[in-house]
């Protein structure tokens, strides 16, 4: 990596950062959804791709993707969320079986259908954010 990508690398780093640490809780939720939905759609290019090193950026994308939505799960509260926990909880075990099992088998068919499903969530957490003036 040449001096200047190293520069633009740690200058996007600290943007980012500062991007999350200010963010308030609606918000972190919103940046984990793009974050993981990013990975899935560079996991698909790859995995369709199959070029040189491409399955290794597959696995690479396809973990992060199951990381995040690890953490969507671990972050949900089961003791005051009721129904609505445990429906986004099945949701979220759903598309991490869809992500662990294209992962396994380099397979991007269940990819859209997992996308569609947190593109679709991620859209009722923006207008609960802009409801709450986030």
């Amino acid at each position: 990596m040449t001096s200047l990508a190293v520069s633009y690398q740690a200058a996007g780093d600290a943007y980012q950062s500062q991007a999350v640490g200010t963010a308030g809780p609606l918000q972190l939720v919103l940046m984990l959804y793009d974050r993981a939905l990013a990975a899935i759609a560079r996991s698909e290019w790859a995995l369709k791709n199959k070029e040189l090193g491409s399955i290794e950026l597959a696995h690479k994308e396809l973990t992060r993707a199951q990381d995040i939505v690890t953490e969507l799960m671990l972050s949900l509260d089961h003791d005051n969320g009721g129904e609505i926990s445990a429906s986004l909880n099945a949701i979220y075990q759903f598309c991490l079986e869809q992500l662990t099992q294209a992962n396994i088998k380099k397979d991007a068919s269940a990819l859209p259908f997992v996308a569609k499903s947190l593109t679709d969530l991620r859209e009722a957490w923006a207008h609960i954010a802009a409801q709450a003036g986030e």
